[in-house]
């Protein structure tokens, strides 16, 4: 269980990076520097990645996380590169990823007392 923890202080740092990174430029800026996407499209990589290592158990007591969206978005951002479209991105980023990181938060926060 403590090492999920771990895994979810990834997930939260992730969230801080990609809302650093959209807070700082306009959507059309984004989708024209493919720097700032590349990074986005690899912090929600790692998100996706970190929640293969949450058990089922903890994901059943935290069901308010989509956790198969995430490991799915993960999969086809890793494994049909080509389809990524950065709109969705955007999207997920500026909206998902708010959601996400309160929920994070909450959790982290909530079994620290």
């Amino acid at each position: 269980m403590k090492s999920e923890y771990i895994y979810l202080d990834h997930m939260l740092q992730r969230c801080e990076k990609i809302r650093k990174i959209t807070g700082s430029v306009k959507k059309e800026a984004f989708f024209l520097d493919e720097d700032k996407l590349d990074l986005v499209v690899h912090s929600l990589e790692i998100i996706g990645e970190a929640t293969t290592h949450i058990s089922g158990e903890f994901k059943k007591e935290h069901d308010e996380i989509p956790w198969q969206e995430i490991k799915d978005f993960r999969n086809v951002m890793s494994h049909q590169y080509f389809r990524i479209d950065p709109e969705v991105v955007w999207t997920v980023a500026t909206t998902d990823v708010e959601d996400l990181s309160a929920f994070l938060l909450r959790i982290l926060n909530k079994d620290k007392m």
